[in-house]
């Protein structure tokens, strides 16, 4: 008997509790909290110019002073979750680092180029029949000119000569600075954090949040994101939430989840409402994300996400390709970074083996260069692996060198090797290709040098 009692005790006390989703509202609904960023791009172009802009669905626009696009800044909004009562909360990164659409920027400013050179040409071709008629001027009436009118005329036909030529240098810059890098950076103009209040959010604006980077954490997907106030200030009402506790929980397909989210209302006046949604089916999980089965409805990005123990598990990720939106665990915030130089290596091992799907994980959302390629998507980058793969076989990469430039730009010397079935010939080449990281650990440049 007593045997069967201590059988019974292991048991209950072995298996994981539920909570339930009232209580979990309870304690964590003033933790909840609405981020807004107003943000804009300044870009540095080939010629050393400045120029602001945003970008509203398929619509770029520049602007030449800060004053005129922070009145028509983008606006992004999505979840906060605040885990400690000093204020600091947890967000997407999309909501404080918007991914720019770097092809569509460009696009823009070549079209720009575009039209100022058409000017330009204009111009000149203007010019060059005001030279026209100029000598035929000159010519007509040579013999009844006087000196003076003589020097006038040649004056001025000297300044429009001076002048095309200008226009022709003018044209050529443009010209040649089209298709080139440009720097560029995202400038948060104001981020508005407002918290729970009622059934209502109440303004932190004057708090003054700021992103908060979190260095005793190494993110493997990097899209959670940290603000605090910059300025001391305690919330005696939320819960601090201990990040590292029940990072290792068990979580299965078709479990259970319970999610905090912010609903935009309808109407002519901009309001949002807090929504509790409790008994969320899980699909496709993995170590560092899950994902919501389909048709559960739409959460803002950094929806704080429940398990049914009661414990935080991460927020809510933008939609991918196929529709479906993810968790990305906060799990994820312990995995260790890879060394570029391991990077490198594996990604030449995806390339010896013609794998896309491992190819595509090691750039960066933004390539800003593969080999010619400028702002190529990767789609683009697919379909010219795709072609060179179809006359190629037997590729081979043999790492020669690594060497460290800084801690973003590694040169990669290397012997790659390949039968060509065109020629039907086995070839080789030796060569250094510069790869370039950014600061989350993702190629964004692969070029000869």
């Amino acid at each position: 008997m007593n045997k069967i009692i201590y059988l019974l005790f292991l048991m209950l006390f072995s298996c994981q509790i539920d909570t339930n989703p009232t209580e979990i509202y309870n304690d964590y609904y003033s933790n909840l909290a609405l981020v807004e960023n107003n943000y804009y791009y300044t870009l540095k172009l080939n010629d050393g110019s400045v120029l602001y802009a945003t970008v509203y669905g398929g619509d770029v626009n520049f602007y030449k002073s800060t004053q005129k696009v922070e009145v028509n800044a983008n606006t992004i909004t999505g979840v906060g979750f605040f885990i400690s009562k000093s204020g600091k909360l947890i967000t997407h990164k999309d909501l404080i680092k918007p991914k720019i659409d770097l092809l569509r920027i460009k696009k823009k400013l070549d079209a720009r180029d575009h039209k100022t050179i058409q000017g330009y040409k204009n111009k000149a071709d203007d010019l060059l029949v005001e030279l026209s008629k100029l000598s035929g001027y000159y010519i007509a009436y040579e013999d009844i000119l006087t000196d003076s009118q003589k020097n006038d005329i040649l004056y001025k036909h000297t300044a429009k000569v001076d002048s095309i030529e200008l226009i022709r240098e003018e044209i050529g810059d443009l010209q040649d600075s089209k298709n080139k890098d440009f720097d560029y950076k995202i400038v948060n103009h104001t981020i508005n954090v407002s918290r729970i209040k009622g059934n209502d959010f109440e303004s932190l604006l004057a708090l003054d949040f700021i992103p908060l980077e979190q260095t005793d954490f190494t993110q493997e997907k990097h899209d959670l994101f940290f603000l605090k106030p910059k300025d001391a200030k305690i919330f005696g009402d939320i819960k601090n939430i201990d990040l590292e506790d029940s990072i290792g929980s068990i979580i299965k397909k078709n479990d259970l989840v319970h999610v905090f989210n912010v609903k935009k209302e309808s109407g002519a006046n901009l309001k949002y409402s807090p929504v509790f949604l409790s008994n969320i089916n899980l699909g496709n999980v993995d170590q560092f994300s899950l994902e919501f089965k389909k048709g559960v409805g739409k959460f803002m990005p950094g929806s704080p996400v429940f398990n049914s123990e009661g414990n935080f598990i991460g927020i809510s990720d933008t939609y991918n390709e196929d529709g479906l939106q993810e968790v990305i665990r906060k799990k994820s915030l312990y995995a260790k970074k890879q060394n570029p130089k391991n990077v490198i290596i594996s990604f030449l091992i995806a390339e010896d083996k013609r794998d896309l799907n491992t190819i595509e994980k090691y750039f960066a959302s933004n390539i800003e260069r593969y080999y010619d390629m400028t702002y190529p998507s990767f789609d683009e980058l697919k379909e010219r692996y795709e072609y060179i793969w179809s006359f190629t076989k037997n590729s081979k990469n043999e790492v020669l060198n690594i060497k460290k430039i800084d801690d973003y730009n590694f040169n990669l010397t290397t012997k790659f090797s390949y039968l060509n079935t065109r020629k039907n010939k086995k070839l080789s080449t030796e060569s250094t290709i510069r790869f370039t990281f950014d600061g989350e650990g993702k190629v964004t440049k692969i070029y000869k040098i």
